[in-house]
């Protein structure tokens, strides 16, 4: 839960309050920022398989054509978020189209890092206290 801190008259007398979510202080331009980034749309792709093949054979493909993969049919697809892969899941129809029930996904900090939103210059860890924060506060409901 949020618990307001001070307000205190900032740089050209603008107010500032600050926000606790458990042992994270975030201040509401903070926030702002962090609802901003929330609702940006980042491609999510469902992988069926994958497969290699000779430049040749790329080249030869027609209408009809069939490319195996070496992948069994029942398998979980993998979930990808910004082309890193956060989980798996199994493919079900609804209505008229595809779609994914999700068996498996990655704890936060790895959907974080697969978005690009871990801290520059290193890879979100235990050790980032502020990042285990924000990962906690997202877990929770509080952002």
């Amino acid at each position: 839960m949020y618990a307001p801190s001070r307000a205190d008259a900032g740089a050209g007398g603008r107010r500032e309050t600050r926000f606790s979510l458990g042992p994270l202080w975030v201040d509401t331009g903070v926030m702002a920022d962090l609802q901003r980034i929330l609702s940006i749309e980042v491609p999510v792709i469902v992988r069926l398989g994958e497969c290699q093949m000779t430049v040749k054979d790329v080249l030869d493909l027609v209408p009809g054509s069939i490319i195996e993969l070496q992948k069994d049919s029942d398998a979980e697809l993998d979930l990808l978020v910004n082309n890193k892969q956060i989980g798996f899941g199994v493919a079900v129809k609804v209505g008229e189209n595809f779609g994914l029930r999700v068996t498996y996904v990655g704890d936060i900090r790895e959907r974080i890092e697969a978005l690009g939103l871990a801290a520059e210059g290193g890879e979100a860890s235990s050790e980032d206290p502020e990042l285990d924060a924000l990962a906690e506060a997202m877990l929770g409901g509080h952002l």
